[in-house]
């Protein structure tokens, strides 16, 4: 379907949701996000009228899904819903979205109705499968294994783990690589799931953080944004320049520490050594500790400023303002959960790791 959206798109205003959509298709998930890191809260869903409105639908739905844009997702629910029997299809049927009930299942999951979607889920498999429509079947299969494991229903784990192994293999027979991937994910996923990890998702102009059964509403800021791509990407570190919303260019770095600093810490380092000398010499072992506890942070940060085979790490102007600006931002995100709900905040607070790359580490 990709190529006939792009059409699409060239025929009108070029937009960043379609933009978005190419990303995600095409596996890059930390490049779509930053396309539209708010969310689609400014679309017009009736601006694209006439046949090429499926595959218009069909996109918003996958990207609203990605993304957890609750508020998208309903915009073009109902309308969906109307067509539910049916499949996506462009102009002339020369682009195709598969079963409409699979585009439901995503806007179901996507405003956290899990009992929907699976409904939906498993009638797109068998409306897909129908058709000959491998690629959806595989697609959807994924979907619904999501779908199940998120309902948590006896034997749903048990189904979910049959329909991703039977989908892996199919997408590996069809060349479908970021499937592939998208399942291996799910899969590392399952061996470390934990029903209490908190959620974030956009509903309105606001975020509902979910935690076990307990949900609390938070006002839409952009520190809560950049923290809702991290926790939908546990152990996944992710730039702060495209947190930012920003695209990584070449720039003309400037070294972590300078040759002035580095020389300054290398005379330090020697003067630690001889005074750890001295220390030993009397057993004064309390100097010793203090002595080697100061060098060891030397060393440490000689060692974060050196790259490979020694050479000197460096940043640009650009990285550092991200990583300033995404950890500010971020902080406060924090403390707004914090205030909000104590015990998301505080394994949060343990848990986010900000800097020039950031990730969501829930266990460690």
């Amino acid at each position: 379907m990709l190529d006939e959206v792009l059409e699409l798109q060239a025929d009108r205003e070029p937009s960043l949701l379609f933009q978005a959509y190419g990303s995600f298709v095409a596996g890059r998930r930390e490049e779509a996000r930053a396309l539209v890191p708010a969310g689609l809260s400014g679309i017009d869903s009736g601006r694209i009228p006439g046949p090429s409105r499926g595959l218009y639908l069909a996109v918003v739905a996958e990207v609203a899904y990605q993304l957890g844009d609750a508020d998208a997702a309903r915009s073009v629910r109902d309308e969906l819903a109307r067509y539910a029997d049916r499949f996506a299809v462009g102009a002339g049927a020369v682009g195709c979205g598969g079963a409409v009930s699979r585009l439901l299942g995503l806007c179901a999951l996507t405003l956290d109705q899990p009992d929907d979607a699976v409904g939906w889920l498993r009638q797109a498999v068998a409306s897909n499968r129908r058709s000959g429509a491998a690629p959806f079947v595989a697609r959807a299969q994924a979907e619904l294994a999501a779908a199940l494991r998120r309902r948590g229903r006896t034997g749903d784990t048990q189904e979910a783990r049959r329909l991703l192994a039977e989908a892996a293999k199919d997408a590996a027979e069809l060349g479908m690589p970021v499937l592939n991937h998208e399942i291996a994910r799910l899969d590392a996923d399952d061996g470390k799931a934990v029903p209490d990890r908190p959620r974030l998702r956009r509903d309105g102009e606001d975020w509902l953080l979910t935690v076990g059964g307990r949900s609390v509403r938070l006002r839409h800021s952009k520190g809560l944004a950049q923290l809702a791509v991290l926790l939908a990407n546990p152990g996944q570190e992710i730039s702060a320049v495209e947190l930012a919303g920003g695209t990584p260019t070449p720039a003309v770095p400037d070294p972590v520490l300078d040759e002035t600093a580095k020389q300054a810490y290398r005379q330090r380092l020697a003067e630690l050594d001889e005074a750890l000398e001295r220390a030993a010499a009397r057993a004064d072992a309390a100097s010793a500790g203090n002595l080697e506890a100061e060098r060891a942070v030397l060393v440490a940060e000689l060692k974060r400023a050196a790259g490979l085979a020694g050479r000197p790490r460096a940043f640009s102007d650009e990285a550092e303002r991200a990583r300033v600006n995404v950890t500010r931002t971020i902080r406060q995100a924090l403390d707004r959960v914090l205030a909000a709900d104590p015990g998301a905040g505080r394994h949060l607070l343990g848990s986010v790791h900000t800097g020039i790359r950031c990730v969501y580490r829930p266990h460690g």
